[in-house]
């Protein structure tokens, strides 16, 4: 690929960043006045912001009656950590544990086959970091009321008082302080993913996000999907390699400085930004296709791609 020249549109929003992820459209802090700002996270005002943000998340996500939900810190990690701390280790029935984060508000989750679920604010919806949420199969509850881990928990991970579930975790009470600006986030985030009808309209965005960058790969020679199996191919934190010889026969560290050289070109033009693959990741891109993402940016954010591509290939 030679001579390809700069695209004349930008995508409305550059950020293709999969974690803190970009904002919701119509987003404004001005709109965030609301907050429960300067209240006690434990004052009737903000214990029901709190309980909303509980109860809304089930509704619209379609969690079962019998599950409990709650707000945890230390974000999806947390609550991933707090259900390994506390559960792991028993000798009795098994638990199942699903670091849904990407996937929240963009599949559709099989809850029945799932003991513990968790997601984050700041994935599919464009909320703010820090905050886990924390989703337990009656099974789970079982677990943790019945198994005592051989080992001291720290407080953060305490989800039982004298070998019962704490149910105030699950009505608005939380284990450490939370931001209430990023609660008062999370529900107007939760309204705006209504207003598209629920879990179902952000999955057809970031399906129809994917579809776009499916007909990219499918025309164009420099690069690949990391994942080669459609069917299993995540619509959120989409993947790719670069396939170009020229790059491809590169060492691992050269390819990266590649990538790296490329997002600093389009950095530069306001065309995207953090689109870099994960550290851990091959050497490649990494576009987020969640929900807060326009299609339309997707769309025109492949050409730009194509350029910087182009343009990086020809110093090599």
């Amino acid at each position: 690929m030679t001579n390809v020249a700069k695209p004349g549109v930008l995508p409305a929003c550059p950020h293709f960043s999969s974690g803190p992820t970009a904002k919701r459209p119509g987003f404004s802090l001005e709109k965030l006045e609301t907050a429960a700002l300067g209240r006690s996270h434990r004052s009737g005002d903000a214990k029901k912001k709190l309980k909303a943000a509980i109860d809304r998340s089930k509704a619209i996500l379609g969690i079962p009656d019998d599950y409990r939900v709650a707000i945890v810190p230390a974000s999806d990690t947390g609550a991933v950590e707090m259900c390994m701390w506390s559960m792991l280790g028993a000798k009795p029935d098994r638990v199942v544990i699903c670091d849904a984060t990407s996937a929240a508000f963009a599949q559709d989750i099989e809850w029945a086959k799932l003991d513990v679920v968790t997601y984050s604010w700041q994935k599919c919806l464009g909320g703010e970091a820090a905050h886990g949420m924390l989703i337990l199969s009656p099974n789970a509850v079982r677990r943790l009321e019945t198994y005592t881990p051989d080992r001291a928990l720290p407080k953060l991970f305490r989800m039982t008082k004298g070998g019962k579930l704490n149910e105030d975790l699950f009505a608005g009470a939380t284990i450490n302080t939370p931001s209430m600006l990023c609660v008062e986030d999370y529900l107007q985030a939760l309204d705006w993913c209504e207003s598209l009808g629920g879990w179902k309209g952000m999955k057809a965005r970031s399906d129809e996000s994917l579809a776009h960058l499916t007909d990219w790969v499918a025309k164009t020679d420099w690069v690949d999907f990391l994942c080669p199996d459609a069917d299993v191919r995540s619509n959120t934190g989409v993947t790719f390699k670069i396939v170009d010889p020229r790059v491809a026969g590169l060492d691992e560290d050269a390819q990266r400085a590649f990538v790296k050289a490329m997002m600093k070109r389009l950095e530069a033009e306001n065309a995207c930004f953090d689109a870099a693959g994960y550290a851990k990741a091959p050497p490649g891109l990494r576009i987020w296709c969640g929900g807060s993402v326009e299609p339309s940016d997707v769309a025109k954010l492949t050409p730009w791609l194509d350029w910087a591509f182009a343009q990086e290939a020809a110093t090599l």
